[in-house]
Parts: C-alpha cells; sequence; structure tokens
C-alpha cells in the first residue's frame, strides 16, 4: 500500500504555501536609481504603504536619508546626511509627528541646532550655534511657539540682545549691547512694537538719544 499524506498534514502545508503567496502579495520591495545608474531610494511596500526601514541616497552613492515607517507613517529615530556624508540632522518620530530632541548640523559636523518636540510642537529649551561651536541665540518654546526669556549673543561671546516673549510676540523689556558688553539699548516692546521710553548709549556707556514711542509710533518730545 502506497503511503499517503494525513489530511491535516496536507491542509497545513496548503496553509504554509497560501500565507507565503499572500505575504508576498502584501509586501514587495521597492527601488528607484538615478540617471547615472546609482540606486536613489530602497524601502519595503506593505499592501502599498512605506513599512520599516527607507533609504534614500545621493547621486554619488552616500546615504542622504534613513527613516522608519509603520504602516505608512513615519515611526522612530530618522536621520539625513550631506552628500559628503556627515551627518545634516537626526531625531525622532511619533505618529508621523517630531517627538523628542531633534539636532542639525554644519557640513562640517558642528551643531548648529537643537531643538525639543512634544507631539508635533516645539517644546522647551532651544538653541543655535555659530560654524565654530558658539551659542548665538537660545530661548524657550511652549506648544510651539516662543516665550519668556530669550537671548542672542556676538560672536566673541558677549551678550548682544535680551529680550521677552509672550505668545510668539516680543512682549516686555528689550536690551541690546555694544560687543564690548555695555549697554547700546534699551526699552520696552508691547504686542512688538516699541512702546516708552527707549534710550540709546554709546561704548562708553554714555546715553546719545532719547526717544519716546507710542503703539510703535515716535513721539515728538
Amino acid at each position: 500500500m502506497k503511503g499517503t499524506w494525513p489530511l491535516s498534514s496536507n491542509l497545513r502545508l496548503f496553509g504554509l504555501v497560501f500565507c507565503g503567496l499572500l505575504l508576498s502579495a502584501c509586501s514587495q520591495e521597492f527601488e528607484t536609481f538615478h540617471e547615472n545608474g546609482q540606486l536613489e531610494t530602497r524601502g519595503t511596500l506593505k499592501r502599498e504603504k512605506r513599512e520599516g526601514l527607507w533609504e534614500r541616497f545621493h547621486e554619488n552613492g552616500q546615504l542622504k536619508e534613513r527613516k522608519n515607517y509603520r504602516d505608512g507613517v513615519r515611526e522612530g529615530a530618522w536621520e539625513h546626511f550631506y552628500s559628503n556624508g556627515q551627518l545634516w540632522s537626526r531625531g525622532n518620530s511619533k505618529d508621523g509627528r517630531p517627538e523628542g530632541f531633534s539636532e542639525v548640523f554644519y557640513d562640517h559636523g558642528q551643531l548648529w541646532r537643537r531643538r525639543n518636540f512634544v507631539e508635533g510642537k516645539q517644546e522647551g529649551a532651544q538653541e543655535w550655534f555659530d560654524k565654530n561651536g558658539r551659542l548665538i541665540e537660545s530661548g524657550t518654546y511652549r506648544s510651539g511657539q516662543r516665550e519668556g526669556l530669550w537671548e542672542g549673543f556676538h560672536t566673541n561671546g558677549q551678550l548682544k540682545e535680551r529680550w521677552i516673549l509672550k505668545n510668539g510676540e516680543p512682549d516686555g523689556p528689550l536690551e541690546m549691547f555694544h560687543e564690548n558688553g555695555q549697554l547700546w539699548s534699551s526699552g520696552e516692546l508691547k504686542n512688538g512694537r516699541p512702546d516708552g521710553v527707549w534710550n540709546f548709549f554709546d561704548e562708553n556707556g554714555e546715553v546719545y538719544i532719547i526717544l519716546n514711542y507710542k503703539d510703535g509710533n515716535l513721539v515728538a518730545p
């Protein structure tokens, strides 16, 4: 009597083959190429949506960006690169929106900007640096808007300006400084416009002009 496969084994084998065919139909590798033949894009499509790791490349073959997707939506760590291979920016996404700290770099590797996101909106401390790594501006965001104390700096590290923002608008005292640290001007801003008495000083700290404003308009003395 010839041997025969048990019915249950046949069903399991059929199930495995069917699942394999189903998966291959649902997931497929995706690639595009530059005109010079270099790989441009590489990733996986699942039910016509991006899934898992996706990569893009510069025409010279260097990696351009690396992102992760879940059901067509960006999720997890991402990175962008210059054509010289240096890291340009990096951060994280959650449900397709920026989440957590992100950083942007100059093409020689120096940090340019550091920001933080909560549910897609900028939140907390933010910093900007020049190409030599010197801090040029710092401040705070709240729910996507600039809020509170902000400061800018000269290239020699001296404080350049200091102002207060409310709901994204300059509102409150504003001070600006000469490179030697001496106060240059001081006054009040109201809804982003000068208001009240403004004093201006030379590099020796001597007052050389006093102006008076009302709702952003200069008032005659």
